[in-house]
């Protein structure tokens, strides 16, 4: 068991402070390791300030940005209630339809303000993680810090090329035409591609990048939890005395506090994550039934929007699931070494230890409820994949048999 004595509380800043655990000018191990996740957790802090959300104090040109980017989020939405409304006028939307993509486009900025109201939370989660940091060391840091720079980085090169696709698939009319539509009856006769390639990458980075982002941090600390929830496991089954186990159950203790803090910081963003998921399920089901004129370019688009946003779902709720699957291995192991101990050593302890786990898995389980529809989730992705198809290779263009 690692024992480390460096006191430092750190706080999300960018400072960089010197190692005061070590006597030698190089730093320990454990605290390379505990840099590391400073790093990580400054870059997530910093990427989130690309969608108008500062999780820490930082400098002024990030704060700037930050501003600008919340601003520009919250008036984007408003260009699109005034283009819905622009659209039903000229009958390229019906009614219900206009109000069911505003309500999948709103969602966005509902998970943007339960982020914001939870931003301290998060900070506070995030300080947590680092401070239990040194007592769940491991080997495997790098690849799971690298396997988070690649998701990050793929959230705005995911947009990227989703948008190529789609401008790509237009022909020089239908440019045309979505930009008639789309700047309120203007007419652009040079460059359209460019300029569709510019609306379609501001579009999907406004849709993907968000929920894309909560979903990734929330992946990533359940990842953390399921790993030290393991190790703490490991621990406990090479202990053969009740001082041993006491030292692993204030560890196991921490952990569960600090599922109690994940839960509390996340619980509201990862609820609007999924009723997102639900509101753009529903939409590209309207979409397949027909209730709105299919193209190629935007049958791409709503699939890749559909797609991507089903697999970020899957794996929040596979990560909660492994970490209530650990959670509940670490309380039978638990017990199956608190029964093999004397009786006299245990009676003292063994109902306050059971009591504690039970309360814990109720947190636990608040979590493991995100995966009950994943059933659900696949038979939609489905059907919707196919209606979507069937409806784009059978649309016949009215205004192309009047011609």
């Amino acid at each position: 068991m690692i024992k480390h004595s460096c006191k430092r509380v750190f706080i999300l800043s960018e400072a960089n402070d010197g190692c005061k655990c070590c006597s030698s000018l190089l730093s320990c191990k454990s605290c390379r390791r505990f840099r590391q996740m400073v790093f990580v957790f400054n870059i997530m802090s910093n990427v989130f300030a690309t969608v108008g959300l500062q999780l820490r104090k930082s400098t002024k040109w990030l704060n700037a940005v930050s501003i600008f980017m919340g601003i520009l989020m919250h008036l984007f939405l408003i260009y699109r209630c005034f283009l819905l409304n622009y659209r039903i006028k000229k009958n390229h939307y019906s009614l219900q339809m206009g109000i069911l993509i505003i309500s999948r486009e709103g969602m966005i900025l509902f998970i943007w303000h339960s982020v914001y109201a939870q931003r301290a939370k998060i900070s506070e989660l995030f300080n947590s993680f680092l401070k239990i940091s040194h007592s769940f060391s491991h080997i495997k840091y790098r690849m799971w810090n690298r396997i988070l720079y690649m998701l990050l980085a793929s959230t705005f090169l995911y947009s990227f090329a989703i948008s190529v696709v789609m401008t790509a698939i237009l022909s020089a009319s239908e440019a045309k035409e979505y930009l008639y539509m789309t700047l309120f009856g203007t007419v652009v006769e040079e460059s359209p591609h460019a300029l569709v390639f510019i609306l379609y990458c501001v579009f999907n980075f406004y849709i993907l990048s968000l929920p894309f982002l909560v979903s990734i941090t929330y992946v990533y600390l359940c990842c953390h939890l399921r790993r030290m929830l393991a190790l703490c496991t490991k621990r406990m089954l090479k202990c053969h005395s009740l001082d041993g186990l006491e030292d692993v159950y204030q560890q196991a203790m921490k952990l569960f506090f600090l599922i109690k803090k994940l839960e509390d910081s996340f619980s509201i963003c990862v609820f609007f994550v999924t009723a997102f998921n639900l509101t753009l399920a529903f939409t590209s089901f309207a979409y397949g039934l027909g209730y709105y004129a299919m193209r190629s370019s935007i049958t791409a688009g709503v699939m890749a929007w559909f797609v991507g946003n089903k697999i970020s779902f899957i794996f929040i709720s596979w990560t909660a699931a492994e970490v209530m699957d650990e959670l509940l291995k670490l309380k039978t192991n638990f017990q199956v070494l608190l029964s093999s101990l004397k009786p006299i050593e245990i009676s003292n302890i063994f109902y306050q230890k059971l009591s504690v786990f039970d309360a814990v898995s109720l947190t636990g389980w608040k979590m493991f409820h995100l995966s009950k529809g994943l059933i659900l989730t696949a038979f939609g992705c489905i059907l919707t994949y196919g209606l979507l198809i069937l409806q784009t290779l059978n649309y016949e263009d009215p205004r192309e048999e009047e011609d």
